[in-house]
């Protein structure tokens, strides 16, 4: 009888300590209600002993592991956000380890290692406080190479004036907006492919005036072509958020 008391409260310990959650996506990464259809899954970990910390750890269907982020969520009564904070890490389909990277709040703090599919140093790098202190790269042959950043945001060509000058020079102000004096923050979401065209334009939020909203979009939608975002030196398609601020001089 003891025994068996013993091995109940060791089950429900284990269980109360390392609450679970398991969510289905698709090859779209769309969430799914069940792993019929499933292409990966996703568990959350919380921390037993600290439960503002977590980690997400990502699967294949076949239950190999692809990758491993941690984080720190703050909450209180009118804000709440999600800091990376810890190690994230991924691997390669055949159990590889692909890449390691350290935070502290959202920030790079720590080693930063890369390899090759068979295990070769890529890159070694070290970061504190967000910035590359030490780094290099490797051949597949472990010779010396460049470094060049593991990951690069797309930009504007020219730079984030030349993007405000661009913004400045093509907004029209509705006339309808600024006869009823509607102003606001238009906040946009769109993806910069791997050659630079702008895609998939989307409003996250509203200004709270449509005719605005439309505006922040014919801009975008007019945009050149962009510098690409890269992934270990490769084009890559990269979400971007851009705001867009409605304002009216004072004597209009």
């Amino acid at each position: 009888m003891k025994n068996t008391v013993l091995f109940l409260f060791f089950v429900f310990y284990g269980i109360s300590c390392f609450s679970q959650d398991t969510i289905y996506y698709n090859n779209k990464k769309e969430k799914l209600d069940s792993k019929k259809e499933a292409y990966r899954y996703k568990i959350k970990t919380i921390n037993p002993t600290d439960t503002t910390k977590y980690s997400i750890r990502t699967y294949s269907m076949s239950h190999v592991l692809r990758s491993e982020r941690n984080y720190y969520h703050f909450k209180s009564k009118d804000k709440e956000k999600r800091y990376k904070d810890g190690s994230k890490r991924s691997w390669y389909k055949t159990g590889q380890l692909k890449h390691e990277e350290n935070y502290k709040l959202n920030k790079l703090d720590g080693p930063m290692l890369s390899y090759w599919e068979d295990g070769t140093l890529r890159r070694e790098a070290s970061y504190q406080n967000d910035k590359l202190l030490t780094g290099k790269c490797y051949t597949k042959e472990g010779i010396d190479t460049l470094f060049y950043s593991p990951q690069e945001k797309p930009t504007y060509k020219g730079g984030i004036k030349k993007l405000y000058n661009f913004l400045g020079t093509e907004l029209i102000y509705p006339k309808a907006s600024k006869k009823k004096k509607s102003q606001g923050r238009v906040i946009t979401h769109f993806i910069v492919g791997k050659d630079g065209h702008i895609s998939d334009i989307k409003i996250i939020k509203s200004s709270g005036d449509p005719l605005l909203d439309k505006e922040a979009i014919r801009v975008i939608e007019k945009m050149p072509k962009w510098d690409p975002g890269k992934r270990n030196g490769k084009p890559v398609k990269v979400k971007y958020t851009l705001p867009i601020v409605f304002k009216l001089n004072s004597d209009e």
